[in-house]
């Protein structure tokens, strides 16, 4: 916009009025943060986020994932990419959630997975610590816990089986009686 006002030695407000009030009639674009965006350049913007988008497998922070496909030379306002990113979760396009208010994207790729390393190592090992879940990435682990697990007993640092804690249990009472020198409670 900015150039045509100096092109046509107009003002950059008169020049947005002008074009705002033809928008969608017979300018067909979008306008952002005073720049125009073709329909076609849109839709390129969209399948780059797509693709980069659909082949993220770990948090990735929006404006760095921009950066890195060019398409912030174009001027590309931050609204607009998270608008398409919005679109292209409804669509069903690609499959994940927007943290820090559109922010960064998170892929579900990279939440089952952590989801699934806290699962296993709980059902391994009987067991599962709250700083494990956090340095998963799960955040309330807590609450996380409580509701995968309701069946497990919650601990300060953790979340047990019950069959852990009889296999505890089992242990204590063994190894008193072996060595006969333990008092039990």
């Amino acid at each position: 916009m900015a150039d045509l006002a100096i092109t046509y030695s107009l003002t950059t407000e008169l020049l947005r009025s002008i074009v705002s009030s033809r928008m969608g009639t017979i300018i067909h674009g979008q306008l952002e943060a005073g720049v125009l965006y073709t329909p076609a350049h849109v839709r390129n913007i969209k399948a780059q986020l797509r693709g980069a988008l659909r082949g993220t497998a770990a948090p990735a922070a929006l404006n760095n994932l921009v950066r890195d496909l060019g398409i912030d030379s174009f001027g590309s306002s931050n609204s607009m990419v998270a608008q398409l990113v919005d679109e292209l979760l409804q669509e069903g396009a690609v499959r994940g959630t927007m943290k820090g208010g559109g922010g960064s994207w998170v892929p579900t790729i990279h939440t089952a997975a952590q989801q699934t390393a806290v699962h296993g190592f709980y059902q391994q090992n009987g067991w599962v610590a709250y700083d494990l879940v956090r340095k998963s990435g799960i955040s309330n682990e807590k609450s996380y816990l409580k509701q995968t697990f309701p069946e497990g007993i919650a601990l300060d640092s953790g979340k047990t089986q019950l069959s852990a804690l009889a296999a505890f249990d089992d242990l204590q009472l063994s190894t008193c009686l072996l060595h006969e020198a333990c008092t039990l409670c």
